[in-house]
């Protein structure tokens, strides 16, 4: 195994960085199962989004480029590169979702999972998977389930558009994106979403 430190440090400060310490005092925070209505253009004003789908992709892109396997590497040896790799994904995904401001609430990172995926896919695969989980999430509102339903339309339409040659970094990124919609489960947390509150109010339900 092979690794760049230079960018292995920068993938690691992208991905490990918790979105929640970027969240000042005009952050509120939304549960994802109430109604959104008025607060799609607060949500979508608030910088950290675009952020967070920036870093997850040069993050991940900086990560595939820093571990590589050696071209002698025998036996197990040939998948530690790839086990790191998705412990590294894992680990990013588990601190973004569980470092939350608001009491006994998990975030969910949205942005940071679209960018995982257009990542590690190419965009004919990545795309089919978004708008599935997207359509999935908001038209039965289990708006939680955006995260496993995108891990599994992500795997199954990339092999189906790369002909059965998935890399097995997908794997790991699907365990990845798993992740925030199981672990509010195992926490008995409710999942939100931060938005920009106006700046008339510092009402929690702003």
């Amino acid at each position: 195994m092979s690794i760049d430190w230079l960018k292995l440090l920068g993938a690691l400060a992208l991905l490990l960085t918790p979105a929640a310490v970027f969240h000042g005092h005009r952050v509120q925070y939304r549960d994802l199962t109430r109604d959104w209505d008025g607060y799609w253009g607060r949500t979508l004003r608030l910088w950290t989004h675009g952020f967070d789908l920036i870093r997850a992709f040069a993050g991940a892109w900086l990560l595939m480029e820093a571990i590589a396997r050696a071209p002698d590497a025998q036996g197990l040896m040939k998948y530690v590169p790839l086990a790191l790799r998705g412990m590294i994904l894992c680990a990013a995904t588990i601190l973004q979702t569980m470092v939350c401001k608001e009491h006994d609430a998990m975030n969910a990172p949205i942005a940071f999972a679209i960018g995982l995926t257009i990542t590690l896919l190419p965009p004919h695969a990545a795309l089919p998977g978004l708008i599935v989980a997207f359509l999935f999430a908001y038209g039965t509102h289990l708006r939680a389930a955006f995260f496993p339903v995108l891990a599994i339309t992500s795997a199954g339409f990339g092999a189906l558009f790369l002909r059965g040659k998935l890399s097995l970094d997908v794997a790991g990124a699907g365990t990845a994106l798993i992740l925030p919609g199981l672990l509010p489960v195992l926490f008995s947390r409710h999942l939100v979403c931060p938005y920009l509150a106006r700046k008339s109010s510092s009402a929690k339900n702003a």
